[in-house]
């Protein structure tokens, strides 16, 4: 049986990744900040020399994406030097680490989605371009890696999008949400599945896309799903679509952010997804 630590144990993704990896047979060790500060190099190396795991994946981020404009230093800490120090101990113990990324790593300037060989350059904000640093860094110290990107997250151990449109639609008429900015919607469960099976599958190291699918493969924009959620949950409130200069934030976003799978089996639609996390997790 493998041993699997999962760092940022405690967030919306790491809770559903230990649950996931339990259930199909794993050992699991979490461990979020409380038991592991990642931005501390020492502690990194001494507490995976401790716990022995056979893969680590990491789930710790600083997230906030408007909040990282004021807190550069710490973005960079956790999402970029906290992924090295993680990378190189995992080098030491000759083992394979999953870090999960953003399609904030790109410009969102091409017209098309973004594929895994598609290279960033110029990250719109201090979030991306803190994970587009760690990614960097990951590559560069553990050739044994496996880079997730994904976007749009959405799952039951943590506020997101979904839960906050239909947690407002509960008390609006209407709702005015951004159509002008595309990416793919991902699913905890279908993530933590699709990294089980990459893992499983010894699948060659390097960049990988997983998220649910769009039609066409073409990503939707937050409006889309915002209106598709609320349908789901059967309430009345009429969702309009807004242009992004009506809802100014202190991050830039990228307008194109759809993320392309080219390399792994498709996770399923974000419909269904999406209409099993609405009924099963949100209540009205």
């Amino acid at each position: 049986m493998k041993k699997i630590l999962i760092v940022g144990a405690n967030g919306m993704l790491g809770k559903d990744m230990v649950d996931g990896f339990s259930h199909a047979g794993y050992e699991v060790v979490g461990v979020d900040r409380e038991e592991l500060d990642i931005t501390k190099t020492d502690l990194v190396q001494s507490k995976l020399t401790e716990i022995a795991p056979d893969v680590v994946i990491n789930c710790a981020a600083y997230t906030d994406v408007n909040g990282a404009e004021d807190a550069k230093e710490l973005a960079y800490q956790i999402n970029a030097y906290g992924p090295e120090y993680l990378a190189g101990a995992t080098r030491e113990l000759d083992i394979p680490l999953v870090q999960i990324s953003t399609n904030y790593v790109f410009d969102g300037t091409k017209e098309t989605p973004y594929a895994e060989d598609d290279q960033p350059e110029q990250p719109l904000n201090v979030y991306g371009a803190s994970k587009l640093r760690g990614e960097q860094l990951v590559k560069d110290t553990n050739p044994k890696h496996y880079i997730v990107r994904i976007s749009n997250l959405f799952g039951p151990h943590g506020k997101n999008f979904v839960q906050t449109m239909v947690s407002l639609a509960k008390d609006r008429d209407t709702l005015q949400v951004v159509d002008d900015q595309l990416g793919n919607p991902t699913y905890t469960k279908d993530l933590v599945q699709a990294v089980r099976e990459l893992l499983e599958d010894e699948a060659e190291y390097g960049i990988y896309h997983l998220t649910n699918t769009t039609p066409t493969e073409a990503g939707i924009s937050w409006y889309r799903l915002a209106k598709r959620a609320i349908e789901y949950k059967g309430l009345p409130t009429k969702v309009l679509p807004v242009s992004s200069d009506q809802f100014p934030t202190k991050a830039e976003r990228p307008i194109q952010g759809t993320l392309l799978n080219s390399k792994r089996p498709k996770l399923r639609s974000y419909q269904e997804a999406l209409q099993e996390y609405v009924n099963t997790y949100l209540k009205v």
